[in-house]
This record gives C-alpha cells, structure tokens and sequence, in this order.
C-alpha cells in the first residue's frame, strides 16, 4: 500500500523536467513532441532512484502509462507485466485526466469518465480493477 501511494503521488514528478507546453499530452502534438512527452516517464524514474524509493514505488512511476493489452508507453508492457500497484495508477490516473483535463471545458463528469472507460477502455486497463472502480 505504501508503494501504491508513494508512486501514485509522485507518478508525473517527470513532468518537472518537460517545458510547460509539453507537460499536457495535446491532440495536435507532433511526433517529436509526443516523445518529449512520453520521455517523462524515464525522467520520473530518474527522480525516484535519486529519491532512493523503493522499487515498488518506482515500478508505479515507471509504468502509469501502460495497458492491459500492451499499446500504452514506455515499454508497451501488458497487465502480466505490470505490477498491481501500477494497474491502479494507470486506471486512475487515466480517470483524473479525463475529469480534469489541462483544458477544463472538456472535462468529462465523474459519470461520463466511468462509462468512458467502460466503452473504450475494456482492453486497456486491468479487468478486476476496472470492475472494482464501480462499486
């Protein structure tokens, strides 16, 4: 529990090495800065490790953007290769993000994100988890 709190706090400490207008993940990215964005995952974990977390919290940071079925970043890791921890952060934080996303009058209501993560996110995220966050 103490790995799951830890790395679901500081799971974007990455983004302080990003310039501000890449910190939000934008539709009209280029490539070059989409992988600026995705590099704040490698920079998070460079911050965990200087940190001395444990590896279970740096494991979080590492992987809250990777899916179930493999399509996430950085690794393209599948659920069998993400620990439970980091299941939790990826659901959640794709939650918040839609809820509160960088530009607000798109935010969706805490009703519209579930029934958004049911309809499109069934293969993304941990089915157990995902049945869990409707209870």
């Amino acid at each position: 529990m103490l790995d799951l709190g830890v790395g679901a706090l500081l799971h974007d400490i990455g983004k302080l090495d990003l310039p501000a207008r890449s910190r939000h993940r934008e539709e009209h990215f280029t490539a070059s800065e989409t992988k600026l964005y995705e590099a704040h995952v490698t920079h998070g974990v460079s911050h965990a490790l200087k940190m001395g977390l444990s590896s279970g919290a740096t494991l979080v940071i590492a992987q809250h953007h990777e899916h179930a079925d493999g399509s996430g970043f950085p690794l393209k890791l599948g659920s069998e290769r993400m620990t439970p921890a980091s299941c939790i952060v990826a659901l959640v934080n794709r939650y918040d993000n839609l809820c509160n996303p960088s530009v607000p009058v798109k935010a969706l209501t805490p009703h519209e994100a579930l029934s958004l993560l049911f309809a499109q996110g069934k293969n993304k995220f941990d089915t157990a988890i995902l049945n869990a966050s409707s209870r």
